[in-house]
């Protein structure tokens, strides 16, 4: 979902959404049809009491909204999917679910063998296996998806041992209790909260590191000055290194952008010059690629003497228009921004937007670079 706080800005935004065509009884006349209605971030799953011609009307209701949302359907009678989850309408009315998993089914499990703390590797098998004891409701179905995850988990490198184990640890517990909430917080002891953590970088030497820290922490707690301030024991946790990854990237401007950032405190400021695409942005579509720009009045030749790109503020920025006219602003936001104003301006049909005005004259699309 691209950025880390993408989940929770479309949690909000579609609770905000529900509030007003959902939940809200005098627009949404379709309510009382509506059994069960529950979210995951963009996905809903519901029930449905009445008939199909009903529902799609319901669906048509849901487009017609201000925000621009479009929601699409999946439906069926007896047998729908919902995330991972395959839920099932049975001969006695009641539900049962199981495991789905996306046509094609890739082996994705992370592998026994990959640079990560060896206790990621240990605990994996005991949490898919947790996962699928919840979602499975009936104990043979359990054992059936149980025994191809199994075979996936070895296939991939994992010890049988581990994967056994954590398969029988699944299959003695009963899945109501899986089921059950459990406040987290709650549950956890009082020395629990106290204990300090340490997070660092994950690397080759890092359980070196961490046993040497863990052999000589009855110095700390010797130190009458420091031991009433630190805890009995030390926890850690890790971040991810730097992978291949980091170092390859499909953006053609993704190097220089990261000169940039190096230019900016070193002497390699006097050899990046010019206008380009930052890499990073939607907005890099209208950004050009070029070291000059003219005048199409007089049609002499500019050199731009300095480097600028999507994230560059404080500048003095052309837009050119596909019949030569050239319209010249300024922000002292980073360029990215103003760029999505313009768009946003002209999609809104802004009379206010000089921009918007041109296109209206000439039916022409515009570019945008800066120097």
């Amino acid at each position: 979902m691209g950025t880390s706080f993408a989940p929770i800005y479309a949690i909000l935004y579609m609770a905000y959404i529900e509030d007003h065509i959902i939940y809200d009884d005098t627009h949404n006349l379709y309510l009382p049809e509506i059994d069960i209605w529950r979210r995951y971030l963009d996905d809903c799953w519901m029930v449905w009491r009445f008939d199909t011609e009903y529902l799609q009307e319901f669906v048509q209701y849901l487009n017609d909204n201000k925000w621009g949302l479009h929601f699409t359907i999946n439906f069926n009678q007896y047998k729908i999917t919902y995330l991972d989850v395959m839920v099932t309408r049975n001969a006695d009315n009641t539900l049962s679910t199981e495991v789905f998993r996306k046509y094609p089914e890739y082996n994705t499990l992370l592998l026994a063998s990959s640079f990560h703390p060896k206790h990621i590797a240990r605990n994996i098998p005991k949490s898919q296996f947790l996962r699928m004891r919840r979602i499975c409701s009936e104990d043979k179905t359990f054992q059936t998806y149980s025994l191809d995850l199994t075979n996936r988990f070895r296939s991939r490198g994992y010890s049988m041992g581990y994967v056994t184990t954590a398969r029988n640890f699944a299959s003695h517990l009963h899945r109501d209790e899986l089921l059950r909430y459990k406040n987290k917080r709650q549950n956890k002891p009082s020395h629990i909260h106290s204990t300090l953590r340490l997070t660092t970088t994950y690397g080759r030497n890092t359980n070196k590191f961490i046993e040497i820290i863990k052999h000589h922490w009855n110095i700390v707690l010797a130190d009458s000055a420091v031991s009433n301030y630190v805890p009995q024991s030390c926890l850690f946790s890790f971040r991810r290194g730097k992978n291949l990854g980091g170092f390859f990237n499909h953006y053609k401007h993704h190097s220089e952008s990261k000169q940039l950032q190096l230019a900016q405190t070193t002497i390699l400021t006097d050899k990046l010059i010019g206008c380009m695409p930052c890499g990073h942005c939607s907005n890099c579509k209208h950004v050009l690629k070029t070291k000059q720009f003219s005048s199409n009045n007089s049609s002499k030749v500019f050199d731009i003497k300095v480097f600028a790109n999507c994230n560059t503020d404080w500048i003095i920025y052309m837009a050119v228009c596909s019949c030569h006219a050239f319209y010249i602003g300024q922000t002292s936001r980073p360029f990215r921004l103003r760029i999505s104003k313009h768009l946003s301006d002209i999609k809104c049909k802004r009379t206010s937007n000089v921009l918007y005005k041109h296109t209206l004259k000439h039916n022409s699309q515009i570019s945008l670079h800066c120097h």
